[in-house]
This record gives C-alpha cells, sequence and structure tokens, in this order.
C-alpha cells in the first residue's frame, strides 16, 4: 500500500521554484482570493502591483531536505482600495497565476498610495518519511 508521501528528486523540488523565479514578471496585491481563482479574477482583485524580475529573488537554495525561494520586497503602487480585509499577495507571468500567500497585515489601502511588498519565501518540501 501506498500512502501519498513521496521522496522528491532535490532537482524537482528546485524546478517548481525557479518556474516561479523564471516566470514571474508582476506582485499584485489582492483584495480577496479564493484558492484555484483563474489569472483574469485574480489580476481583477488587485489593489496595487509593481514590476518583478529575477534579481528580485533569492534561491532556490537548501533547507534542510527542503528547497525555500524568498521574494526580497518590492515596493510598488496601490491601484484600488482595500475593502475586505482580508489581502493576499500574488505572483503572476502576465498570463499565469503562479504563487499566492496571505497578506498577514490586512491594513487599510488606500488608491495612490505607496505599497510596500514585504519580503517572504516559498519552500518546496519533502515528506518527513519514516522508512
Amino acid at each position: 500500500m501506498v500512502d501519498g508521501q513521496v521522496w522528491y528528486a532535490t532537482l524537482a523540488l528546485e524546478a517548481l521554484l525557479n518556474h516561479i523565479k523564471n516566470n514571474t514578471n508582476k506582485i499584485h496585491l489582492l483584495d480577496s482570493y479564493s484558492p484555484g481563482q483563474d489569472y483574469a479574477t485574480v489580476v481583477g482583485n488587485s489593489i496595487g502591483e509593481a514590476d518583478v524580475v529575477i534579481g528580485d529573488f533569492t534561491g532556490p537554495s537548501p533547507n534542510g531536505n527542503h528547497r525555500r525561494l524568498t521574494f526580497n520586497g518590492k515596493s510598488g503602487n496601490a491601484t484600488g482600495n482595500s475593502a475586505t480585509g482580508e489581502l493576499h499577495l500574488a505572483l503572476t507571468s502576465g498570463s499565469e497565476v503562479l504563487a499566492v500567500t496571505d497578506e498577514t497585515t490586512n491594513q487599510a489601502i488606500t488608491n495612490g498610495n505607496p505599497l510596500t511588498f514585504p519580503s517572504f519565501y516559498m519552500q518546496a518540501s519533502q515528506p518527513d518519511l519514516v522508512i
């Protein structure tokens, strides 16, 4: 019987993170997000953005058996007002949503104000196998 835990090649973990790093061209501040939303919906919920380049990331690098990619942070501008208080950050490629994470401050955002997108990391993880 297989329990679903699979050990991955290091290159496979790095490929996932490198796909994000190599294809991201924008970070968006979202006023709302539900898992699995398509690109058009995500961009439609954007209330702030900044252009992103490969140099805005560090890694992927080892973190134990896992691999970690860090977004180093960036300045941007608000393009709308927050309404829901459930902010998220989305990395996009121009046609694809590559990664979404929670933005934990959920502060009020006002159109036209400057934004600071915080540093955060994404981790491609190995399972904790007991063999």
